[in-house]
């Protein structure tokens, strides 16, 4: 079996509240596959007492299950009413930021974050649900909610000297997180759609598959795409073969060289991924 690099630290010592957000297709070195990580995730809850709470996140189904694991009170969040803490009128496109309709306790409130994508809705309703099991009220939650800016690197809008602007999402490469920022580059109003990447971690596929899927995906989502490191010209020909335009994919062997030719090609109103 995978081994586990939570356990030994959750023995150490007794929660109070356990929030579980997603399984995804992260660090598959330690775990092959949703439900290793699943396994490894439901730990959290090893030394939740029986006043602890669970705060777990409905939509996903492996995260659901883990209700039957927790000594002491679940709460849910999601998108359906079924939950304890859920959203409506869900939307994020570009320029436009993350906003919804929150559902707790009674209420339904507007929320308005400065967060790009759709995909952020897990962690906003989580945060929330966190706050109402602290005690604090849902307006004063909202408020908080609303404040913060993008974190550097997970979908950070830049503007650029050229008036274009360069989301930065380059934290980490996850094959997951590249699917939500294309999915924000797919629905963006703005004049051009351009993706800089280099490779994908944790897809588990071979080098020649992977870059391929890149190619695709860079067709569907883009309508300039620069690819660079080793294998970026195998993302390169698929994404040509995939119908994308003739001088609109393009690879470079380092990353400084793709930054160079970015500079030169992107301008205002253009939205960049990074």
């Amino acid at each position: 079996p995978p081994r586990s690099t939570l356990f030994p630290y959750t023995t150490l010592f007794r929660s109070d509240v356990v929030v579980i957000l997603s399984v995804a297709r992260t660090h598959t070195n330690y775990y092959p596959t949703l439900d290793h990580a699943a396994a490894e995730k439901v730990t959290l809850m090893s030394r939740l007492g029986k006043e602890g709470i669970a705060i777990l996140n409905g939509d996903d189904p492996r995260v659901l299950a883990m209700a039957a694991r927790s000594p002491g009170c679940v709460r849910t969040f999601g998108r359906s009413p079924q939950f304890d803490v859920w959203a409506s009128d869900v939307s994020s496109r570009w320029p436009e930021r993350l906003s919804f309709t929150v559902h707790a306790g009674g209420r339904s409130l507007q929320v308005r974050t400065k967060l790009v994508g759709e995909h952020w809705i897990t962690a906003a309703l989580a945060a929330l649900s966190l706050a109402l099991c602290c005690g604090i009220g849902l307006p004063e939650a909202i408020y908080a909610l609303e404040q913060p800016e993008t974190y550097p690197g997970r979908m950070q809008p830049l503007l650029l000297p050229s008036g274009a602007v360069m989301l930065r999402d380059d934290f980490n490469s996850s094959v997951d997180s590249l699917a939500a920022a294309l999915k924000v580059r797919r629905e963006a109003q703005a004049r051009r759609r351009i993706l800089v990447t280099g490779d994908v971690e944790d897809s588990g596929k071979d080098v020649a598959v992977r870059f391929a899927d890149l190619g695709r995906a860079a067709a569907e989502a883009a309508d300039l795409a620069i690819f660079f490191g080793e294998h970026g010209e195998l993302a390169a020909r698929a994404a040509l073969a995939a119908g994308m335009d003739a001088g609109c994919a393009h690879s470079f062997p380092t990353q400084r060289e793709a930054g160079e030719f970015r500079s030169q090609e992107l301008a205002k109103r253009d939205l960049g991924l990074l």
